[in-house]
């Protein structure tokens, strides 16, 4: 089984789920820029309940 970051994770769940990161961010009540941080692994991601 792969070993991924949950920087990676979430990464991959917005790009299967086709949107943008304004898209997610907005849906997930996360700032855009925030969700861009988490993914180029310069901050770490909450540990935050969100569905979608």
């Amino acid at each position: 089984m792969e070993n991924i970051s949950p920087n990676d994770r979430l990464k991959e769940v917005r790009e299967k789920l086709g949107m943008s990161q304004t898209a997610f961010s907005s849906k997930l009540g996360f700032k855009q820029s925030y969700i861009s941080a988490v993914e180029s692994g310069k901050k770490k991601l909450l540990q935050k309940s969100f569905t979608l």
